[in-house]
């Protein structure tokens, strides 16, 4: 029986719009500066993390260098209102900020790779 879990979304989401993929070394998630510096160097526009490492990721000071983050989605757990105004603050331009946590996920990642792919 085959199971679609974020992962399978996380892998093959992005090629299914036609955009590419970026996949991070081993461990690599938790290394806040390497995240933000893959996300700077590849011109990342859409990422997906849970909020725990988000909130580190967003406050690293390079992430003010991302300029091609359109969306930030967040999976696993409950977000924080203090990881959106961080997000809103530390990110040059508006970038859409989803939470998938909860019975409703799915709808809200279709949605929302729906918004990535126009």
């Amino acid at each position: 029986m085959f199971r679609c879990t974020s992962f399978c979304l996380q892998l093959f989401a992005p090629l299914f719009v036609g955009a590419s993929l970026v996949i991070a070394s081993p461990q690599g998630h938790m290394d806040a500066d390497y995240i933000v510096s893959l996300l700077v160097e590849h011109d990342i526009s859409f990422f997906m993390t849970v909020p725990a490492l988000g909130l580190q990721y967003y406050s690293r000071p390079a992430i003010k260098q991302c300029h091609s983050l359109r969306s930030a989605m967040f999976i696993g757990e409950p977000m924080p209102m203090e990881l959106v105004h961080l997000i809103h603050q530390n990110v040059p331009q508006g970038v859409g900020v989803y939470n998938t946590y909860g019975a409703n996920a799915f709808i809200l990642i279709a949605v929302s790779l729906a918004q990535v792919a126009r």
